[in-house]
């Protein structure tokens, strides 16, 4: 059914350099393909045009949680736009709550940029891993210490907000913001809530554990 879940393994041989996840095959017989290793919430194309926000600006893109979960990264579609001096912070805020306010740990560790993207997400982790909730709308987004370009897709449709008043040094819950059209490449990872380990996955040896999903 859509939305299982399974524990695959992660086998690796050190002669082909060939990494493995073994998956049940009463798993892969049933599911709704396509099969995915971890679930992300958010943006996870890298969008064909991009922009600029100045240091201080929170953007964010639109996303509704359809399950409970623990937040592990945040992806981001951005780089320095052109400066290998940049530092970003991911951020979360709840849409559900007055003037989006960031939820409990929702402001990633300080990561410094690549000076151009090339088609490659920057992603980063939180000192203390946040929640998602069912059914909740979130704004995932980033802000800088100077000035940062993003790639985006526009779809049509508000698909998330910008604060330029806001704060790298400690974002904060946003009052005062602009609506955006434009859907910035970002996303989070996150751990279902409830999932647990097992050991009957085809090949077990009692090495490292993955979640995958179906559709």
């Amino acid at each position: 059914d859509s939305g299982d879940w399974t524990w695959g393994e992660l086998g690796f041989e050190t002669k082909t350099c060939t990494l493995t996840v073994y998956v049940p095959y009463t798993f892969l017989d049933s599911a709704i393909y396509p099969v995915r290793v971890d679930p992300t919430l958010g943006y996870t194309s890298m969008g064909g045009s991009n922009s600029t926000v100045l240091l201080n600006t929170v953007a964010t893109t639109y996303a509704t949680s359809t399950e409970n979960g623990t937040v592990t990264t945040i992806s981001l579609g951005i780089d320095g736009n052109g400066a290998g001096t940049v530092n970003v912070k991911g951020v979360i805020y709840d849409n559900t709550l007055n003037n989006n306010a960031l939820i409990t740990n929702g402001v990633s560790n300080s990561t410094l940029l690549p000076a151009t993207a090339g088609g490659s997400f920057t992603t980063t982790t939180f000192s203390s891993s946040p929640s998602i909730t069912t059914g909740t709308g979130y704004s995932i987004g980033f802000v800088g210490d100077a000035t940062i370009r993003y790639y985006y897709d526009s779809p049509g449709g508000t698909q998330g907000w910008s604060d330029p008043t806001n704060s790298y040094t400690s974002p904060q819950t946003t009052g005062a913001t602009n609506v955006a059209t434009r859907k910035i490449s970002q996303y989070i990872t996150y751990d279902v809530a409830g999932a647990t380990g097992g050991t009957n996955s085809v090949g077990s040896s009692g090495g490292n554990y993955i979640l995958l999903f179906d559709n």
